[in-house]
């Protein structure tokens, strides 16, 4: 038989009646009692002092009328009046509101505006520090080109486009005619952004003016003119000979770079020159451009020329045979005449007046030109008729002539040849 914790067994065992309660056919709940000791529920309205099992020897129970007094309702103690709530920070002082402070916040604003001016100033005073910098440099290079200082204005011109190996043109002496011939007026208008400006300038040339419009670049910090816009790439023939300004350009040069200014073009030779009409010429701004002149007989060198011929037709004219040096041949129908006894006449009387010296001399051949003279010559003599082996006379023969004429102008004087 197993038993409970109590000391009961838990055998069944036959329930009794329980005192001032009606039977139940209910089991009671195990290891409980009835305060009569039998298994159950207790009834509290029956429990009496001194019931409980071990009353008055346990110092947590007091038995019902001890000496300790018993209260018929839970009293609260007598503590004063209540204590209102507080949290647990309720003892600090409440943290002070700030007010929005508006003399703090003026100065803040205050001192916003002053740096955005400030910037703003600094930015406008950069600017007009770059205009004024940039103008200075098209004041300089325009007084370089009026004052023929050619190393000085290089220096000012971005010519980072351009081969300038080997350019006479930009030397020291390039801009010789300038002095005396090249003004500007030094009052500017300008265009374009501040970054980019460009100008327009007033430019004189002998005595002609005319507007250049020229842009500017910065450069490693230094502004420089734009060199498309001042520089003048100059094709020439590489057949002709060329001095320009007095300068000689090398036999073979195609093209040269000019700056803004006065050229005179010249070919350096006694008997020919370039058409003075042309060979003067002034640029005024950059781009590119073509020398087109044609050599042409020096003053004076025309006439000498037809003098010489004059000189060999008369002497041809003198002669009583059928000369060769004029190539002149006589020819009959019915017989011929006798060498020695021929009178001959010019018609016109001086065919070289009407000489025209030809246009193509160059170095490609060598400054030798041919031209043709048209002209008659009459001749009269004696000699032998044909058919009857008779003496016969003939009296002012008319035969039409066409004289190749070739002139080489190269040397000192003129060479003339009638062919």
């Amino acid at each position: 038989m197993i038993k409970s914790r109590h000391g009961h067994s838990n055998a069944p065992q036959e329930a009794s009646p329980a005192v001032g309660r009606a039977s139940s056919s209910q089991p009671t709940r195990p290891g409980r009692r009835s305060l009569d000791g039998a298994p159950g529920f207790a009834d509290p309205n029956r429990m009496a002092a001194g019931s409980l099992p071990g009353a008055g020897t346990h110092p947590l129970f007091d038995p019902v009328g001890a000496s300790r007094p018993a209260r018929a309702a839970f009293e609260p103690a007598d503590t004063g009046p209540p204590i209102p709530y507080r949290p647990a920070d309720a003892d600090q002082p409440p943290a002070p509101r700030h007010k929005p402070n508006k003399k703090l916040r003026l100065l803040v604003l205050i001192a916003l505006a002053a740096l955005t001016i400030g910037v703003a100033a600094v930015s406008a005073i950069g600017t007009k520090l770059d205009n004024r910098r940039s103008e200075e440099t098209l004041t300089r290079l325009l007084t370089a080109l009026k004052s023929a200082d050619t190393a000085t204005a290089v220096n000012l011109i971005d010519m980072s486009r351009f081969d300038t190996t080997n350019q006479p043109m930009l030397g020291a002496d390039a801009l010789a005619r300038n002095a005396g011939n090249f003004d500007f007026n030094p009052e500017f208008v300008r265009r374009g952004s501040s970054s980019a400006p460009r100008y327009q300038a007033t430019v004189r040339l002998n005595g002609t003016d005319k507007v250049v419009e020229w842009g500017l670049t910065k450069l490693h910090g230094d502004w420089l003119v734009d060199g498309t816009d001042v520089v003048t790439k100059l094709a020439i023939a590489e057949d002709h000979p060329h001095i320009i300004n007095d300068i000689q350009i090398a036999p073979g040069t195609t093209s040269l770079l000019l700056l803004p200014g006065s050229y005179q073009v010249a070919a350096g030779m006694k008997l020919l020159e370039y058409n003075p009409a042309s060979s003067a010429f002034d640029l005024y701004t950059g781009g590119e451009a073509t020398f087109q002149s044609q050599l042409q007989p020096a003053e004076g060198v025309a006439e000498a020329v037809r003098e010489e011929i004059r000189n060999q037709l008369n002497a041809c004219a003198a002669d009583r045979s059928a000369p060769t040096a004029c190539n002149w041949p006589i020819k009959f129908d019915n017989g011929e005449l006798t060498n020695g006894t021929l009178v001959w006449q010019l018609e016109p009387a001086d065919p070289a007046a009407g000489f025209v010296l030809p246009a193509n001399f160059s170095a490609g051949n060598h400054y030798v030109a041919t031209g043709t003279l048209h002209y008659e010559t009459l001749v009269s003599g004696t000699g032998i008729v044909w058919e009857k082996r008779t003496p016969g006379n003939i009296e002012n023969a008319r035969f039409k002539r066409t004289s190749y004429i070739e002139v080489d102008l190269s040397g000192e004087t003129p060479v003339v040849k009638i062919g």
